[in-house]
């Protein structure tokens, strides 16, 4: 009985191993909680791409973003950090860059996610929180 553990770790294998309920593609918007960012930069517009592996990949506001695996041995919520090719909005004084989204369980057909917009990955009190409001695409974006 020395590896009574071992149906356990095949189990929690084939269940990692299946896709995510959001695989595909999405679209829609980053909305900011606090009202004075929301006025000055607006929703910021989002094109998401979820592999079955769960690698993110796409656009958030003028910025892109290549394929990013979650945050290993986190979760739920999934973590993915994000570091666009430009500032997420030209109207940010700040030219942040920096995006963390929390992916959280879901039903399937629907994304629940929430970002933060921040100028490093470190410590940033200045961070601007909001939620993705995306709808699931039929075709690549």
């Amino acid at each position: 009985m020395r590896h009574w553990w071992l149906p356990f770790m095949l189990l929690a294998g084939a269940l990692h191993a299946q896709s995510a309920p959001e695989t595909g593609h999405w679209r829609g918007s980053a909305r900011f909680f606090e009202t004075n960012t929301r006025q000055a930069l607006g929703a910021l517009p989002v094109e998401l791409r979820f592999d079955a592996d769960g690698r993110l990949q796409g656009r958030i506001g003028d910025g892109a973003f290549a394929a990013t695996a979650p945050e290993p041995g986190r979760g739920p919520p999934r973590v993915y950090r994000l570091l666009l090719d430009a500032a997420a909005s030209a109207r940010d004084p700040r030219a942040r860059r920096h995006v963390v989204v929390l992916v959280m369980p879901s039903p399937p057909g629907t994304l629940d996610a929430d970002f933060h917009l921040k100028s490093r990955f470190a410590l940033d009190l200045r961070m601007n929180v909001g939620h993705l409001d995306v709808a699931p695409l039929a075709g690549p974006p």
